[in-house]
């Protein structure tokens, strides 16, 4: 009898769950048509004056595009998933503005343009549309990735975009920033990280994501050293 009754609590319990996750989907599809344009308003709106003073200031130089089938010039990945719990400006919009910092991320590392990606990205907050975002950011993030030279794979960032998809990208933004050589904090403020050798860095890196042969030191003469190439 202790049995029976045990499963039958099991049962009610279960049922009532399934009543009132049936009312909170119900009560979503009449309040969504509502409060959709506004939060579009609010997050376009936002999305504009991000990209202009905040994604316009990233460089474009350090970030390129690796389409060598047979790269083998990768690098470990060490900013973890949940590092940005420690970082409160990417923390703050990786879980207010996941859009929109997505749509910075694959912008920057070359993947995918801007408003492109805010759109596909946007998509997550309006279920069922929300498998669009997933299966989108899983494609984009596989290359993004890949120009960082960090190796993964698809089904690997189909998992965290599935289960954790604002650490995923807070995680991809601070790989971002440190691959472009910038910090970024709330609200729009940009900076270039080791502002004094930046204009030396632009003449070391090519192309291929590989740096000459030649590295110097800073511009202080007195202070200045090279190495490698020739003196």
């Amino acid at each position: 009898m202790r049995i029976c009754d045990d499963r039958d609590g099991v049962l009610g319990v279960a049922k009532l769950v399934l009543a009132r996750r049936g009312f909170l989907i119900s009560w979503w599809w009449r309040v969504a048509p509502i409060t959709m344009p506004f939060h579009w308003s609010i997050m376009l709106c936002y999305a504009c004056i991000y990209k202009s003073k905040v994604v316009d200031e990233f460089p474009d130089k350090f970030i390129q595009p690796n389409n060598d089938p047979e790269c083998e010039a990768w690098e470990d990945q060490t900013v973890g998933l949940f590092d940005c719990f420690y970082n409160p400006n990417q923390c703050l919009w990786a879980l207010f503005c996941t859009p929109v910092l997505a749509a910075k991320n694959f912008h920057v590392a070359k993947v995918c343009g801007y408003w492109p990606s805010f759109c596909l990205m946007w998509t997550m907050y309006f279920s069922p549309l929300a498998c669009i975002s997933v299966v989108m950011h899983t494609m984009m993030a596989t290359k993004l990735q890949r120009n960082l030279y960090h190796q993964s794979s698809c089904c690997w960032e189909f998992i965290l975009s599935l289960c954790c998809m604002p650490c995923a990208v807070g995680r991809e933004s601070m790989e971002v920033d440190h691959k472009a050589f910038t910090a970024v904090r709330c609200m729009f403020t940009v900076e270039q990280i080791n502002s004094g050798m930046i204009d030396q860095i632009d003449a070391l890196v090519d192309p291929n994501h590989t740096l000459k042969d030649r590295f110097c030191g800073p511009a202080d003469a007195s202070s200045r050293s090279c190495f490698g190439g020739d003196s």
